[in-house]
C-alpha cells in the first residue's frame, strides 16, 4: 500500500486525463495488485469494510479509489456496441459499473465525497444503457445499492445528482416490483439529502410504490406535510394516479387541492390533473368543465394582461427620446418584462437588465455570447408567487382550455375553448420570440458600448456606428402570414440566448418541462381546428411544434414531422407553391440515415438479447417464481 500503489494509480489518473485507456487499463491493473495482501484470495470488489484488509492505511483506501475508478472509465469508454455487439458492451459496462460502484464505497471508507460523488457520476453513465428494458434495470439492483449507500453516507456537492442517483435505483427497484425496499429507499435518501426542495421526484417514487404495495397509505403520507406545498400535491397527484380503488384516487385528489389551497397557481395545476383523471374514468364532462374553468380562473388572477405599459404610445416615445435610447419606444413597451429572470444565481446578476434597460455591468457580453458564462441556468422555484405569467403558466392554461374543449356540453362553448387554447399558445410562442429579439439587441447594444468605450479608454476612434437589431420580434400580421413565416438559424441561436439567460417568457426545458405533452396537446388542438373548418389557426400552432421540437426536444424527427404537418396545412389552404417550397427545404425524408439504422439494428438486438436471456432463466428455474431483482442475465 505505499509507492508502488500511489505511483500507478497516478500514473492510470493521468493516462485517464489524456483519453490512453489501454495505458490506463494496465496501470490500473498494476495499481490493484500492488495492494496489501493482494494475490489470488484477495477480491478487490467484495470488499465491504476497511476491516475486511486492517493493514491499508487511509491513504491506500483512497488510492485504490482511484484506481479502480480510473479502471472502470476505462472500460467504459471502451464499450463499443456496434462493433462488439449488445452483449459484448453490456457486459463490459457492468464490469465498469461494479468497478466505479467498489470506488465509491473505498472513497466513502475514508471520507472523501468529492472522489465518491466522481465515481457515482461514472456509475450513472455506465448504467444508462440497462434503463431500457425492465429487466435489464434489474441488473442495476445490486451495485446502484453499493453506490448511493457510500454517496448518502458522505453527501455530495451537487445534491440534485445524488437524488437523481437515488431516483434511479428506486426506479430499478420498482423495475422489479420490489415495492417494499423502494419505500424504504426513499426513506433513506430523504435522511441523507437536507434541501427538502429536492426531494420531490423521491417523494413520487415513494407514493407510487406505497400505493402498488396495497396497504394503507395515510400513516405515511401523512409524512409529507414537513415538505413545500407543490411537493405535498405531486406526491399525492402520483397516489391518485397509481391508487386502484376509486374512492383512494379521490381522497388523493382532495388532498393534493387542500396542501395547494392557499396557492392559486399551485392550485391551477392540482385542478388540471383532478379534471384529466375525471375525463379519462368517467362521464362527468359538466363537472370537469367546472373544475377546469376554476383552474383557469386561478391561473388568470396573475395574468398581468398584455406586454405594453399602461402609458400611451406618446408617453413612450417622450420617455425614449428623453432617455436617448435608440431603440425606440416599442422597445421600452417590453422591459417590464423581459427584464425579469427565474434565475437567482449570483452569476446571473452581472448580466441582468435594470428597469431603463441598460446592461447591469460585465456580465453582457456579445450577441451570440449572451449569458454563455454564466453557468447552468436552474429551473424557476414553483413555490414563488409568479408575478407574472410566464411561458410555464401559459403553456398550463392553454392545456387547461384544450381539455375544456373536450368537455365542452355545446358547440359553442368548445369553439370558445378552442379559441381561447389557441390564444395562449400564440401568446406563448410571441412572448418567446420577442424575449428573444430583446435579448439579442441589448446584447449588441452592450458590445457596442463596451467598444466605444475601449476605444475611448485607449485614445483611439470610436467604431463606426453599427446598426441593431429590432428591439422586438417582426411577426406576420395575419393568420395566414404565419405559414410562411420562415425559422432561420439567427433565430434559434437567439431563443437558446435567451433560455440561458433565465427569461420567464423562454422556451426551454427548465420552463416547459414535459415538452412531449405540450407537442401531444398541440396535436390535439390542430385536430379541433381543422374538424371546425378553422384551417388558418392552425399554422402559428404548427410553427410553435417546429419550434419546440428543434429547440426544446431538440428532436430532428420530431422537427421533420411537424414541418409535414405546415406542408399539409398549406396543402389545406390552396397555398401549393409555399409548401412545395418548403417540402423542398426538407429534402427527401424517406431516406434513412446510416445512424438511424444503427440505431434502429442496436435497439433489435438489445431486445432479442432480452428475450434470451429472459428464456434461459425461465428454463433454468422452471418450478419457482422468477426472482428478477436477485438475478443477472449477464451470467446465464
Amino acid at each position: 500500500g505505499g509507492a508502488p500503489l500511489e505511483l500507478w494509480a497516478k500514473i492510470a489518473r493521468a493516462s485517464a486525463h489524456a483519453a490512453c485507456w489501454p495505458a490506463a487499463l494496465e496501470s490500473s491493473a498494476a495499481a490493484l495488485a500492488s495492494l496489501p495482501g493482494a494475490g489470488p484470495d484477495l477480491d478487490v470488489l467484495s470488499l465491504e469494510a476497511p476491516s475486511d484488509v486492517p493493514e491499508m492505511t487511509p491513504a491506500a483506501w483512497f488510492w485504490t479509489a482511484v484506481a479502480l475508478e480510473v479502471r472502470g472509465s476505462a472500460l467504459a469508454a471502451l464499450a463499443d456496441p456496434p462493433s462488439q455487439g449488445a452483449a459484448v458492451a453490456l457486459s463490459v459496462r457492468r464490469e465498469a459499473l461494479l468497478h466505479v460502484v467498489q470506488a465509491a464505497r473505498c472513497a466513502a471508507f475514508v471520507n472523501k465525497s468529492d472522489l465518491c460523488e466522481s465515481a457515482c457520476r461514472v456509475a450513472w453513465n455506465a448504467s444508462l444503457p440497462f434503463t431500457s428494458k425492465p429487466l435489464l434495470r434489474a441488473a442495476l439492483i445490486r451495485p446502484l445499492g453499493m453506490a448511493v449507500e457510500a454517496l448518502n453516507k458522505v453527501g455530495a456537492a451537487d445534491k440534485a445528482f445524488q437524488v437523481r442517483l437515488n431516483c434511479l435505483y428506486v426506479e430499478a427497484l420498482a423495475g422489479a416490483k420490489r415495492w417494499g425496499e423502494a419505500v424504504a429507499a426513499c426513506d433513506a435518501a430523504g435522511r441523507a439529502v437536507k434541501p427538502r426542495g429536492l426531494l420531490r421526484p423521491l417523494l413520487g417514487w415513494k407514493a407510487a410504490c406505497l400505493a402498488m404495495l396495497g396497504r394503507n397509505v395515510n400513516a405515511e403520507m401523512t409524512k409529507v406535510k414537513e415538505h413545500p406545498a407543490e411537493t405535498q400535491a405531486y406526491a399525492w397527484s402520483v397516489l391518485a394516479h397509481h391508487s386502484a380503488a376509486r374512492y383512494d384516487q379521490v381522497a388523493a385528489h382532495k388532498s393534493a387541492l387542500a396542501a395547494v389551497e392557499d396557492a392559486g397557481w399551485l392550485k391551477a395545476v392540482a385542478l388540471a390533473g383532478y379534471a384529466e383523471w375525471l375525463l379519462s374514468s368517467s362521464d362527468d364532462k359538466e363537472a370537469a368543465e367546472e373544475v377546469l374553468l376554476a383552474a383557469a380562473d386561478a391561473l388568470l388572477e396573475f395574468d398581468t394582461g398584455n406586454l405594453d405599459n399602461d402609458g400611451s404610445d406618446e408617453d413612450e416615445t417622450d420617455a425614449a427620446k428623453k432617455s436617448g435610447n435608440p431603440g425606440g419606444g416599442r422597445g421600452s413597451s417590453f422591459r417590464r418584462v423581459f427584464s425579469r429572470s427565474f434565475s437567482r444565481a449570483a452569476s446571473m446578476d452581472g448580466g441582468r437588465l435594470t428597469e431603463d434597460g441598460a446592461g447591469g455591468g460585465a456580465g453582457t457580453g456579445g450577441a451570440s455570447g449572451g449569458s454563455a458564462g454564466a453557468g447552468p441556468v436552474t429551473a424557476p422555484d414553483p413555490n414563488r408567487v409568479p408575478e407574472e405569467l410566464g411561458s410555464t403558466h401559459l403553456e398550463r392554461l392553454a392545456r387547461i382550455y384544450v381539455m375544456a374543449c373536450q368537455a365542452a356540453s355545446t358547440a359553442a362553448d368548445q369553439y370558445d375553448y378552442m379559441l381561447a387554447a389557441h390564444h395562449n399558445f400564440m401568446r406563448l410562442l410571441t412572448q418567446a420570440l420577442h424575449s428573444a429579439a430583446h435579448t439579442r439587441y441589448v446584447n449588441e447594444r452592450d458590445a457596442y458600448h463596451a467598444d466605444v468605450a475601449a476605444a475611448a479608454a485607449g485614445g483611439k476612434e470610436p467604431p463606426p456606428e453599427r446598426e441593431l437589431p429590432k428591439p422586438h420580434a417582426v411577426l406576420p400580421e395575419t393568420l395566414v402570414g404565419w405559414g410562411t413565416w420562415q425559422l432561420t438559424s439567427e433565430l434559434f441561436s437567439a431563443l437558446r440566448v435567451d433560455a440561458r439567460r433565465g427569461s420567464v417568457t423562454a422556451l426551454s426545458r427548465e420552463l416547459l418541462q414535459q415538452p412531449e405533452l405540450t407537442m401531444s396537446y398541440l396535436d390535439l388542438l390542430v385536430s379541433c381546428l381543422r374538424s371546425r373548418g378553422l384551417h388558418c389557426h392552425v399554422l402559428g400552432l404548427i410553427q410553435l411544434q417546429r419550434i419546440l421540437a428543434r429547440a426544446v426536444l431538440q428532436d430532428e424527427g420530431m422537427y421533420t414531422a411537424a414541418s409535414l404537418g405546415l406542408v399539409s396545412a398549406l396543402d389545406d389552404l390552396a397555398l401549393s407553391a409555399e409548401a412545395g417550397a418548403l417540402e423542398g427545404e426538407l429534402g427527401d425524408v424517406s431516406i434513412i440515415r446510416p445512424e438511424e439504422e444503427a440505431q434502429a439494428k442496436e435497439q433489435a438486438d438489445l431486445a432479442e438479447l432480452v428475450r434470451s436471456a429472459a428464456a434461459k432463466l425461465e428454463t433454468a428455474r422452471p418450478r419457482s417464481a422468477l426472482a428478477v431483482g436477485r438475478l443477472s442475465f449477464l451470467a446465464g
